[in-house]
C-alpha cells in the first residue's frame, strides 16, 4: 500500500495522544478528503470546525478535498492523496481485512442519518422494503455506506444483495434528481438531500434517530467519522490530536448552541434555503451531539454490516479493537469539555 506523501516514520508509536500534546506539529498543512462535504450534513462538525476557526486555533492549514462519496475518499487514502478521510467507520474494518490498517480517531454521527425512499411515482407498487425485489436501487456509490444501507435492509427482511441492483447517483442534486425524475425505483438518501427531495418520495427506512438506528442496525453506531492510517498515526500523533481537537470542539459547539444560532453560523455556501435547511438540521443535529467516541457495541454493529455486503470477509482476521482509537477523543475532551 502506498501512504500518504507526508507520512514518515519518525516518531514511535508511544508519542500517541496525550503524552506529545503540547510538542509542534508534524504536519500543520493536512489534507482531509470527504465523502460528500457539501451533500451530507454529517460532515457539519468538520465545516464548523473551519468556520469557527477551531483548525486555525490548533495551527493547522486543512485543505479539504469532496470526493462526493466514502468509497472514492477511501480510495484516495489509499493512494496517499489525502492524510484523512471523513467518511463511514466502516471502512476501516473492511480496509484491515483486505491488509490496508486503517484506524478512526472520532466519531461524527452516532445516527447514520440514512432515509430509503421510494419515488412516489413507484409507490403504488413498491410499499415495503419487500417489494424492492428485482428493482434499482439509487446510492451514492458503489461500495459506499448507503449500498450497505440497502443491503441491511433487504436482508432484514429474508432478501439478499443480489435481489435488487444498485446504481450510483451521488448524494446531493444528482440524487434529488434521480429520485424526481423516477430513474431508481428506489434510493438511499442522506440531508441535505432528504429534506429537499421529501415531498416528491416516500420513506420506508429512516435512521436519523436512535429508534430508527436500532430497527435498521440492530443498536449502536457510528457510521459518519475521521479515519486515517496506522502509520500516519504513529508518525505524526501531534497533527492527530490537532486535528482531533478542532473536530470534538465543534461537536461540543454544536451540542451547546441554539438551533438558530447554529444555522446562523453555517457558511452561506452550504444554505441554499434557510428555512429548509433548518428544519433539516432539526432532523439531524441529535446525531452529532455527543463525545465522539466508538463503543465497541458500534464496532461490532458496524463489523455485521460490512460481513453482510462482503461475506467473503468472515473467514478474515479482523480486530475491531485496532480500526478505532478513542485516547484522541479523551484528549480533546479533557481540554474542551
Amino acid at each position: 500500500m502506498k501512504l500518504s506523501r507526508r507520512t514518515t516514520l519518525a516518531a514511535p508509536l508511544s508519542l500517541l495522544a496525550g503524552t506529545a500534546r503540547a510538542a509542534p506539529l508534524e504536519h500543520p498543512h493536512v489534507v482531509l478528503g470527504a465523502g460528500g462535504l457539501f451533500s451530507q450534513v454529517a460532515k457539519l462538525p468538520l465545516v464548523m470546525a473551519r468556520a469557527l476557526g477551531y483548525f486555525k486555533d490548533e495551527g493547522l492549514d486543512i485543505e479539504f478535498i469532496d470526493f462526493g462519496s466514502g468509497a472514492k475518499g477511501a480510495q484516495a487514502l489509499i493512494a496517499g492523496n489525502t492524510d484523512f478521510v471523513s467518511g463511514a467507520y466502516e471502512h476501516t474494518i473492511d480496509l484491515q481485512a483486505k491488509g490496508m490498517p486503517m484506524v478512526g480517531v472520532v466519531g461524527m454521527s452516532r445516527y447514520p442519518g440514512y432515509v430509503l425512499v421510494v419515488p412516489k411515482s413507484k409507490a403504488g407498487t413498491i410499499k415495503s422494503v419487500s417489494d424492492l425485489k428485482g428493482k434499482v436501487i439509487g446510492v451514492s456509490a458503489p461500495g459506499s455506506a448507503t449500498q450497505v444501507f440497502a443491503v441491511r435492509a433487504l436482508l432484514k427482511v429474508g432478501l439478499t444483495k443480489a435481489d435488487a441492483s444498485y446504481v450510483g447517483v451521488g448524494l446531493g442534486p444528482t440524487a434529488v434528481a434521480a429520485a424526481r425524475a423516477g430513474q431508481v425505483d428506489a434510493i438511499v438518501t442522506q440531508d441535505p438531500a432528504t429534506t429537499e427531495m421529501w415531498d416528491d418520495v416516500v420513506p420506508l427506512l429512516d435512521s436519523r434517530d436512535e429508534a430508527g438506528t436500532v430497527a435498521a442496525y440492530g443498536g449502536d453506531y457510528v457510521l459518519d467519522g475521521l479515519y486515517t492510517s496506522w502509520a500516519f498515526v504513529k508518525a505524526n500523533p501531534n497533527t492527530v490530536q490537532a486535528v482531533v481537537n478542532a473536530t470534538v470542539r465543534a461537536m461540543l459547539w454544536l451540542s451547546k448552541t441554539p438551533l438558530d444560532e447554529i444555522v446562523a453560523k453555517v457558511p452561506a455556501e452550504y444554505v441554499k434555503d434557510k428555512a429548509q435547511y433548518r428544519r433539516m438540521l432539526a432532523a439531524n443535529l441529535s446525531s452529532m451531539q455527543f463525545d465522539g467516541r466508538i463503543s465497541p457495541a458500534a464496532a461490532q454493529h458496524a463489523m455485521e454490516s460490512v460481513l453482510m455486503f462482503q461475506p467473503e470477509l468472515k473467514n478474515a482476521k479482523i480486530d475491531l479493537t485496532k480500526t478505532y482509537d478513542n485516547r484522541f477523543i479523551d484528549e480533546a475532551l479533557k481540554k474542551f469539555k
